[in-house]
C-alpha cells in the first residue's frame, strides 16, 4: 500500500505542465496560484485528519477491523485520499497558467519563441558538453530535470540504490533495537537508553552533515561522497553488531553509529536530489527518491530480521517463545552490511560520474590565459 502511495503522485508528476514565467509584479498569478496550493495543502490536512480518525477508531473499536471487508474498504480509502491529494497539487499550475493567460501585462510564451522542446534539446546539448568539457559544464542545481527524465536517468537509480540499504539498516535497527539489546541480556532500563542513544545519534547525524555536506562542496567534492560515507558508517555499525557477540556496550556503541548515519542519510536525499536534477521540479524528483526509503524498510526490517529472528526462536530461551544469543539477529547484521557496501559502491559511482557539477568554474579571461 505505502508503495502504491508513493506511485501515484510520482505517476500524476509525469502529467504536469509547470506555468509560464510571468512578470515579477503579476499579482493576479501569484493570487491564483497561492489559492490553487492552499487548496492543496488543506486536502493533504484532510487526508492526515482521515488517517487519525482510522487510527483513533482502531483503537477504540477494534473489533470493526477484524474482517478482510473493513481491510480493503480502509486500503481503498488511503488510495482514493492520495489521488485527491495529488489531483489537488495538479490543479495549481493549471490555475496559474490561467491567471497568466488574462492578466493584461502577461507577455505569451508564442511572442518570446519559446518552446519546450527547444529547451529540452538544449539541456541534452549542455549535458553532452559538461561531458566532453567540464570546464563549461553546469554547476549542481543548475539543471532542471522534468521527472519523466528523470526516471530515464541513470544517477536517479544509482542514488536509489546507494539510499536503500543506509536507510534500510537505519530502520532495521530502530524497529527491533529493543530486541536485540535483549538478546544479549540487556535490562529495560538499557533498551530504553539504547532507544534515547539512537535518537540523539540520529539527531546529530542530520546536523553534523548539513554543515560538512557545505564544506565539502565548497572544495569541489561531489555531495554524493557523503552517501559513501553514510552507507560505510551503516555497514562498520552492522559489523560491530555481528562482531561484538552478545557484548550489550557494543550493542549501544552500535547504535549509536547507525543512528548517526541514518540521520546523514535522510540529509543528504533531499540536498543531493537537487543537485542532480535542479529546483524547478524539486518536489517531484524528491518524490521520486524516497521510494527507496520504504523498500529499504520492507526488506531489511520488515522481512529479514524478523525471519532470521523468528528461525532462532527458542534458543537460549528457558520460556521458549524468545530468542538470547548473538544468532538471533546475526545473519541479519551480516546481509545489511553487505547491502551497506553495495550501496556504498553505488553512492561511489554516482559521485564519479557527478563531480564535474561541483567542479570550481573556470573563467572566460582564465582560460585564455
Amino acid at each position: 500500500l505505502a508503495l502504491l502511495a508513493f506511485a501515484l503522485p510520482a505517476g500524476a508528476s509525469l502529467k504536469m505542465k509547470d506555468a509560464a514565467p510571468a512578470p515579477d509584479d503579476s499579482d493576479a498569478d501569484d493570487a491564483a496560484a497561492g489559492g490553487a496550493l492552499d487548496r492543496g495543502a488543506l486536502r493533504v490536512v484532510g487526508l492526515a485528519g482521515l488517517a487519525l480518525a482510522v487510527a483513533v477508531a482502531r483503537i477504540v473499536a477494534p473489533t470493526m477491523f477484524d474482517s478482510t471487508a473493513a481491510d480493503v474498504i480502509v486500503a481503498s480509502a488511503v488510495v482514493a485520499g492520495v489521488a485527491w491529494v495529488v489531483g489537488g497539487a495538479a490543479v495549481a499550475p493549471k490555475v496559474a497558467i490561467g491567471a497568466a493567460e488574462h492578466n493584461p501585462l502577461h507577455v505569451a510564451a508564442d511572442d518570446l519563441h519559446v518552446d519546450d522542446d527547444d529547451d529540452d534539446d538544449a539541456d541534452e546539448q549542455d549535458a553532452a558538453a559538461a561531458i566532453a568539457s567540464p570546464a563549461k559544464a553546469k554547476r549542481a542545481g543548475d539543471v532542471d530535470s522534468h521527472p519523466s527524465k528523470t526516471l530515464r536517468t541513470p544517477e536517479l537509480w544509482l542514488f536509489f540504490l546507494a539510499i536503500l540499504p543506509g536507510a534500510g539498516a537505519g530502520l532495521m535497527t530502530i524497529n527491533n533495537l529493543g530486541q536485540i539489546v535483549s538478546a544479549r541480556g540487556g535490562a529495560k532500563a538499557t533498551q530504553e537508553a539504547a532507544t534515547t542513544l539512537i535518537s540523539i545519534a540520529n539527531c546529530l547525524g542530520r546536523l553534523a552533515c548539513g554543515r560538512v555536506a557545505d564544506v565539502v562542496v565548497e572544495r569541489g567534492v561531489s555531495r554524493a561522497s557523503l552517501v559513501v560515507a553514510a552507507d560505510a558508517c551503516g555497514a562498520a555499525a552492522m559489523l560491530l553488531f555481528y562482531a561484538s557477540g552478545a557484548s550489550v556496550g557494543a550493542a549501544l556503541a552500535g547504535a549509536a553509529v547507525v543512528g548517526f548515519a541514518y540521520g546523514m542519510v535522510w540529509t543528504l536525499i533531499p540536498t543531493v536530489a537537487a543537485d542532480l536534477f535542479g529546483r524547478r521540479y524539486f518536489g517531484s524528483n524528491y518524490a521520486l527518491c524516497l521510494p527507496s526509503v520504504v523498500a529499504g524498510s520492507v526488506l531489511f526490517s520488515t522481512i529479514l530480521a524478523p525471519t532470521v529472528y523468528a528461525a532462532h526462536s527458542g534458543e537460549g530461551d528457558d520460556d521458549g517463545d524468545g530468542c538470547s544469543g548473538s544468532a538471533c539477529f546475526g545473519e541479519t547484521f551480516l546481509l545489511t552490511a553487505a547491502g551497506c557496501c553495495v550501496g556504498a559502491l553505488s553512492a561511489a559511482v554516482l559521485a564519479a560520474r557527478t563531480r564535474y557539477l561541483y567542479a570550481p568554474r573556470v573563467d572566460a579571461g582564465a582560460e585564455g590565459v
